[in-house]
């Protein structure tokens, strides 16, 4: 359990270097747009220098006319920004969330637009098909002299970073099986029904095992991200953060383990349960939440109204985002919806256990 992430992260890192080399060609972590533009001539054009320099601007760009929906994503944090063209007029919608590079693209756009409408202006009196071709060429341009690095300095994972976080989680989902795996050999033992017998409850018997594995848990990933920062040279901010990650990871590992604890009081058959989860489920949530392909491509090839469902994909965005941006809005939310959701949890193993009793083990 402690050699597997950090061998994967090195696979994991080597393979796919190539593709986030390529991704980082910029210093900013891309931004996710949704975009509307009227069907006109300078719709065209705009359209035109978004598509061509999407890659220089750090963008990925998906078209959506549905401007509620647009809208509703981007209060929703599936996408960073909506930009409408309409009428001769720019709008961009964006979240508190947003980062640095969505609000300078706003800059960008209206330089370009400013440029548009001169050379639009002078274009009416001339006639001239080379000094046509030539102010049309100046109006794009203003996409050939901007750069991220204009506006800020700020760090973007490279392959073994990004894959060195997706680990860490990764290894927080499956406390689960570990768990399951746990409390099989336990029954298997009769060690629990000797515990149920003696007079002790289910519920500390599940709280007991579940803390204790989260503990052991914690401190293997507290060794990851000590390996990852030495040996691999991965970046994870400040000490401060450093801590914070560590911590944030911790939390989540116990609404896990809660979580787990459930599913083992609802469904008796923990050997099905185990296959269902590293089958199906966690495979699932862990490729929405961005542990095998980076989130912000998922929401590049149009998953983003799918993957705001996995918590993990909010845990990695509020890690990055704490990491990189120094933004650390998302993984303070994300902290308080998942304590909010382990007391909840708490209280239904409370329950179910009482419920159960001992004849789980009969």
């Amino acid at each position: 359990m402690l050699i597997l992430p950090i061998v994967l992260t090195f696979l994991l890192g080597t393979a796919l270097a190539p593709i986030f080399d390529r991704d980082s060609e910029s210093t900013l972590i891309p931004s996710s747009w949704l975009y509307y533009i009227e069907d006109s001539v300078s719709g065209e054009r705009l359209h035109e220098f978004l598509e061509k320099y999407q890659s220089q601007l750090n963008m990925y760009l998906t078209p959506e006319a549905d401007r509620e929906a647009a809208i509703a994503a981007v209060s929703m944090r599936i996408a960073d920004a909506y930009l409408v063209y309409f009428d001769g007029e720019i709008v961009i919608y964006q979240n508190e969330h947003a980062p640095v590079s969505t609000r300078w693209l706003e800059v960008v756009f209206s330089n370009y637009l400013m440029r548009a409408a001169i050379v639009d202006d002078i274009l009416e009196n001339v006639q001239d098909f080379t000094i046509r071709q030539f102010l049309r060429d100046y109006a794009m341009d203003v996409g050939e002299h901007v750069s991220p690095m204009q506006i800020d300095t700020i760090r973007q994972p490279n392959a073994m970073g990004y894959y060195a976080i997706a680990m860490i989680t990764l290894t927080s989902c499956y406390a689960m099986i570990v768990l399951i795996l746990a409390l099989e050999s336990e029954i298997r033992r009769s060690t629990l029904k000797r515990y149920l017998l003696s007079g002790k409850s289910l519920f500390s018997f599940l709280f007991s095992k579940s803390l204790g594995i989260c503990i052991v848990l914690i401190a293997k990933i507290a060794i990851v991200m000590l390996f990852s920062t030495f040996v691999y040279r991965v970046y994870f901010g400040a000490i401060d953060t450093w801590l914070l990650v560590l911590g944030i990871t911790a939390l989540f590992t116990f609404a896990v383990m809660q979580f787990a604890s459930i599913l083992c009081l609802i469904f008796k058959n923990l050997s099905a349960l185990n296959v269902a989860l590293n089958v199906a489920f966690l495979p699932a949530m862990l490729f929405l939440g961005g542990a095998y392909l980076a989130y912000y491509r998922l929401i590049a090839i149009g998953l983003g109204d799918i993957i705001v469902f996995s918590p993990i994909y909010h845990l990695n965005r509020g890690i990055f985002n704490a990491i990189y941006l120094n933004s650390f809005d998302n993984i303070r939310d994300f902290a308080i919806i998942t304590a909010l959701a382990s007391l909840v949890m708490l209280v239904c193993t409370f329950i179910l256990s009482k419920w159960r009793g001992n004849s789980w083990v009969q």
